[in-house]
């Protein structure tokens, strides 16, 4: 299984300088491309660490655009937790995703 640290560094994009070799460019030549399939493994690795394989059940990331993430939870109870959580759940994404994420939305998912 690929490490977290692993698996986030082979998302970084290295630019070419003129005449420096690819592999020896400075870290701050890279940048962090992160698509949505990467914030939803993150979140939902957050969410198992935090509440467990059940709480990683009842909330799920549904849509991300425009640094905005959106969740839906599968009861109001849930919807209401993760509103509370959202400030530290938004530390700790931006602590492995960089300042992709910028807020969070959270909505119930209603049955029907």
């Amino acid at each position: 299984m690929k490490s977290l640290g692993k698996f986030l560094s082979s998302k970084y994009v290295t630019k070419r300088a003129e005449g420096v070799p690819i592999d020896t460019a400075l870290r701050s030549r890279t940048t962090k491309k992160i698509d949505e399939k990467t914030i939803f493994f993150l979140v939902s690795k957050v969410l198992e660490e935090e509440y467990g394989k059940r709480g990683a059940a009842m909330v799920r990331p549904s849509f991300f655009r425009d640094g905005k993430l959106f969740l839906k939870a599968k009861s109001s109870l849930w919807a209401e937790e993760m509103r509370l959580f959202a400030p530290e759940l938004l530390e700790r994404l931006t602590d492995s995703a960089g300042s992709a994420v910028l807020e969070i939305k959270v909505s119930h998912e209603y049955a029907g």
